[in-house]
This record gives structure tokens, sequence and C-alpha cells, in this order.
């Protein structure tokens, strides 16, 4: 997934006009535009019963909690918007609001570096700004994920990619020091990486039951994946993309588990789910219901998607772990060319969706970057 230049976007927002509004094709639920106006809406976290959103062009926005987009930015931050950097990612805890973003340098605004920095809430504004954290980026600004999460004893977790140029034992290349590349990793407090090999990742979240870590990754033109992260995970990446026993189908020289260099404490694991075409997916945010709201569906993952601005709903095996299907085609944990993907698609044209969170009212908030809009999903009484 490639998020280019403002023209780009103009041009997407206009394809998808004439797609019409997003449809729901899973009985059972209900749509409807929360915020319109915004500006490449890439991640968003509430802050009590509020929200703030982040502008990929560097502005943080404030809604309240009735849904009124404050006119004016609360802040706004100079960013490299290249390719896939920006504003690019945000989560709260208490009164501290943690922002992500790519620092830009020279006239050009080329990718300088990626920066963690922590904030305090006002209720109305964002102050006292920390520095906690400095990570690579590469100039052409690919790969630099962003999203994050909480872990259940209140660490701060962020994911970010290779960097599209990255080579290192985190890439699974032996011999090749680490640089704070495809993994993931906390933040606050700071630690050793929690799971390496990932290529990018706009989706990370925790299992409220199980302390369990998941996250959404991206592949070239094979094998997007949806991943149970124990710590110590390798995903397996620069190798190989997708289920290890499918390398053969993907972009890259066929390559065996066992060829993957013995790194300490980090072991390799298969993805729960897997799209053989990356076309046909490219998952992004993804969020666990917490709200009574939510009840029937609290065995359940959601799952947004870019392409083609779907919302997936997977069913949770007994053990949370991964994932039960009833169609036989899907029981093999891939998606391939031809197979049916009606028992998990909830809805459709939402444009780009970038994050998906639960808010504190128990509803499921959609940021769409294309539609330049947040939705608000419930369960129909």
């Amino acid at each position: 997934m490639v998020l280019t230049t403002e023209l780009y976007y103009k041009a997407v927002r206009d394809r998808l006009s004439l797609l019409g509004p997003p449809e729901l094709r899973s009985e059972g639920f209900i749509s409807e535009e929360f915020v319109t106006g915004l500006k490449l809406p890439t991640k968003m976290t509430f802050i009590g019963d509020d929200i703030l959103i982040l502008e990929k062009i560097g502005s943080v926005r404030h809604v309240t909690s009735n849904g009124t987009l404050i006119p004016e930015p609360i802040l706004e931050l100079e960013v490299s918007t290249v390719a896939e950097s920006g504003l690019i990612g945000i989560i709260s805890k208490d009164d501290l609001v943690y922002l992500y973003y790519t620092e830009p340098e020279g006239e050009e605004k080329t990718p300088k570096a990626n920066k963690v920095v922590k904030y305090r809430w006002t209720g109305s504004n964002l102050v006292d700004p920390v520095l906690i954290k400095e990570l690579p980026a590469s100039e052409r600004g690919f790969h630099n994920g962003g999203a994050m999460t909480i872990g259940k004893d209140g660490t701060v977790y962020l994911v970010i990619g290779d960097i599209g140029t990255s080579k290192t034992i985190l890439q699974n290349f032996a011999g090749e020091d680490p640089n704070d590349t495809g993994v993931i990793l906390p933040v606050d407090p700071p630690g050793a990486y929690y799971g390496i090999g990932i290529r990018n990742s706009y989706g990370l979240a925790t299992d409220p039951i199980t302390g369990n870590i998941w996250e959404t990754e991206n592949g070239p033109r094979s094998f997007d994946e949806i991943n149970l992260v124990p710590l110590g995970f390798n995903s397996g990446w620069k190798k190989f993309m997708g289920p290890s026993h499918l390398a053969h189908l993907g972009e890259l020289p066929e390559f065996n588990v066992e060829d993957l260099p013995e790194i300490e404490g980090y072991e390799y694991s298969e993805p729960e789910f897997s799209w053989e075409r990356t076309a046909d997916a490219t998952p992004t945010g993804i969020a666990f219901p917490t709200s009574e709201l939510f009840e029937k569906y609290q065995d359940s993952l959601f799952v947004g998607t870019c392409n083609f601005g779907s919302i997936f709903k997977f069913q949770l095996n007994s053990e949370r772990t991964g994932f039960v299907f009833q169609n036989p085609s899907l029981q093999d944990l891939v998606y391939n060319p031809g197979d049916n993907n009606e028992e998990f698609v909830i809805g459709q044209k939402f444009g780009c969706i970038t994050d998906l969170q639960f808010g504190p009212d128990g509803y499921l908030y959609v940021v769409s970057l294309t539609r330049g809009a947040i939705f608000k999903l419930s369960p129909e009484p």
C-alpha cells in the first residue's frame, strides 16, 4: 500500500464518488457517517469520550463526544509526507498521548527520521512534548508502520516496517547489526524487540481477554497476513511472506524455515490467515470488541482493508489463538484467487481504511483515508 500525493487521493475520492456510499453486506449492522471533512486521516484514539484524529499532512484534530469537529487543528507538526510518511500513529493512556510521525529534511522535505513523542492532554490541547524514541526512515518514505497498542501491563508498543531498504538480522540477514526496523518494540517503557521480521504493518491490537498481541502485515504482490504475535515472534521477512509451505508462490526465491538464521530469543511463527494476492485485501486496522453492544461478537476480530474499503469479521477459535471457518476453501487459512469471502465480509466501499477503534460508547469507529471521514458501526437492535 502506498500513501502518496494529494492529487492521487483526489483521483481516488473522485472514483469513490462514482461507486456510491459504503455498503453493508452482512445483515445485523448499521453504518453512519460520524465525522466528515478530514484531510487524509490516518489514525485515531479516544481520550475520555472525545477523539483525537491525525491527518497525514501533520494536523491533529479534536472531535468532541457528540461528533463535532473543532474547526482548527489543536496541533500542527512539520512532517514529511513522501509516500507512506507523515503523521501516522497515535495512542492514548490516561492523559498521555503518543504521536508517531516522520521528521522532514531539506526543501524537498524528504524523510529524515521517524519519531515517537509523548504529550500531556489538557482537555483541549496537547502540551509538554517529550521525545521518547527516534527510529530510522528512508528517503523513499516506505514501510514506516505506525500502528500502536497498549499491552495488558500498560506497555506502549509500536510497529515499524523495514523502511523498504533495511537488510539486517531483524530482516533475517545473518551477521547484519539491528537498526530498529521491521519490528514490534516497546517504546514506553523501552525494552527488547517484541517481534521481528515484519515487512510493514498498519494494524496492531491487544486481545482484551488473553492479552495476546495481533498484527496485520502487508506483503509485496503476494501474501498479506494476520498474525498472532507471541513474545519472540519472527514473521519471516525478508525471506518470504505467507505460510512457509507456500513460499514458492511468492515473489522471492523458494526458502525453507530451517534456513532462517538462528536469532536467540526469536522463533518463526506461521500466519493465522493470509491472502495469496495482496490485491485482494491489504489489511490495515484491527480491533477487538470491548462492549456489551457487541457482546454477540466478543469472540471475533474486526479487520479493515485499503484496496476495497472492506470490513472483515473473523471468528476466533475457543483458545483465541486462530480463526474458525465454515467454508471448506478457507480451512487452509489462505484466501486464494476464486475463494468465496462472504463468510467474513460485513462491509465494503468505505475507501482506504486506515484504522478501526471501539469507542467507550461501544460503537466501532472506522477511519477512511480516501473518504476523509470517520464512520460509526453498530449492531442492529
